[in-house]
């Protein structure tokens, strides 16, 4: 699977190198920088120049829920997001980075941030999680 510039994501039979099917984002600024799959590859997030993450059902395809933290205690991103993780012990927690400076550890039950750590310029694929510690690469 990979996104890209034009806002797609693409899925790819590895053997053939033949597209299998795309998803368009429909938005003004379409641009995608990552996307990261649950533990049991049912879901994956995607994000991009939008500082929203958006969560697909793998089977269907189909955007499940996007995430702004618009009206959350915590805020949101307030520019392009360059990275989206999931934990991989806890399907339920993403964590996101981006040009804003902030990293937010997002739980898609209750569709909010929950922590917030300002710091880090991520301008790329460059958030892991090691049991309760996150690693990210900075650009200064």
């Amino acid at each position: 699977v990979t996104v890209n510039a034009e806002g797609e994501i693409q899925h790819w039979h590895m053997n053939t190198g033949k597209c299998l099917s795309t998803v368009k984002e429909d938005i003004l600024n379409p641009q995608l920088y990552c996307i990261d799959y649950n533990n049991d590859a049912s879901k994956f997030v995607v994000v991009g120049s939008d500082p929203a993450l958006k969560i697909y059902d793998e089977e269907t395809r189909k955007l499940e829920l996007k995430l702004t933290g618009e009206g959350c205690s915590v805020p949101g991103h307030t520019s392009r997001i360059f990275c989206g993780k999931f934990d991989p012990d806890n399907p339920n927690v993403i964590v996101t980075g981006g040009w804003d400076q902030k990293i937010l550890v997002w739980d898609v039950r209750d569709k909010t941030p929950v922590k917030s750590q300002f710091g880090p310029l991520i301008c790329g694929d460059s958030i892991d999680i090691f049991e309760d510690v996150i690693l990210t690469a900075s650009w200064t």
